[in-house]
């Protein structure tokens, strides 16, 4: 599993033994920088997609 989280919310998940790709698109800085915290929003996605078996 490869992962990669980008500062204004983005974040990359690879799974090559499911072969899927996961792409988040989020952007805390819209309207401005602290309207929101993408971190939990992440998280739960992420967890969500790991807790799906095989």
């Amino acid at each position: 599993m490869i992962g990669h989280t980008g500062f204004t919310g983005t974040s990359l998940l690879v799974v090559p033994a499911r072969r899927m790709v996961v792409v988040l698109l989020a952007n805390r800085a819209h309207p401005n920088w602290t309207w929101s915290n993408p971190d939990a929003h992440r998280v739960a996605v992420h967890s969500d997609i790991a807790a799906v078996p095989e």
